[in-house]
């Protein structure tokens, strides 16, 4: 089941970080790699922001709803200690601070994220 297209859906980036590893008894830290998919892309209203900590409530932040597929292509490579996924939208990166499944209706994902200070990835 795909999301409804209400206008909001659009095509953003996520950004993952792949497992570190030991090559010739060395760690060696994972890479970042950024896969599109297509997701339905919110404001949060003012009363969601109200509800974020003081220090997110002045950030540009978003809601996005994602159908279970595109999760089950996110969690295909976590590291053993996993790192929260980042978001492209519009050329900013964005950090996920929250997640929750949702059963009703539709089954979906809901992600609240907050643009990153600096564009690094």
């Amino acid at each position: 089941m795909s999301l409804p297209s209400v206008g909001f859906v659009k095509t953003i980036q996520i950004i993952k970080k792949t497992g570190g590893e030991y090559v010739d008894g060395r760690y060696v830290e994972g890479s970042f790699v950024e896969t599109n998919i297509s997701a339905n892309v919110q404001r949060l209203t003012m009363r969601e922001r109200e509800l974020l900590s003081s220090g997110y409530q002045s950030h540009e932040t978003y809601k996005i709803y994602l159908d279970p597929q595109a999760i089950a292509l996110i969690k295909e490579d976590f590291a053993s200690v996993e790192e929260a996924d980042s978001f492209r939208i519009d050329g900013d990166i964005f950090d996920q601070i929250a997640s929750e499944e949702w059963y009703q209706f539709i089954p979906h994902w809901k992600i609240t994220v907050v643009k990153r200070e600096e564009n690094y990835a």
